[in-house]
């Protein structure tokens, strides 16, 4: 889903649509990529493909939420991935998290042809 008042974008890895020009005020999809000047985030600081990213995890009852930030270049990258069994709203039921930082693992840092 590419949102229409931001560069951020949703994601749903069951579904590959994309809906253009929706508004992006609260999540829709179970992952979530944010795009921002600076970054504010907690957790864990990990290496993924060259990359230093923070990264956390939350449980509450069956449901986990992920998180995940990085620079890239000058811009800040803040993923969320929301999985809950009961299929909630902005949720999937299946956990995607490893396939995330898969994609992760896969942008260029600086100094490798990429920003």
């Amino acid at each position: 889903m590419t949102c229409a008042n931001s560069e951020s974008i949703e994601l749903d890895p069951t579904n590959g649509t994309d809906t253009k020009n929706i508004v992006c005020d609260e999540a829709l999809k179970p992952v979530t990529m944010l795009v921002a000047d600076r970054l504010n985030c907690s957790g864990e600081t990990v290496t993924l493909g060259g990359r230093q990213v923070v990264r956390s995890k939350v449980s509450s009852g069956s449901d986990t939420s992920y998180r995940w930030c990085m620079a890239v270049g000058d811009t800040a990258i803040d993923i969320t991935h929301r999985v809950s069994p009961s299929g909630s709203r902005a949720t999937s039921k299946g956990d995607f998290s490893a396939a995330i930082e898969e994609m992760i693992k896969t942008i260029p840092t600086l100094g490798s042809g990429g920003s």
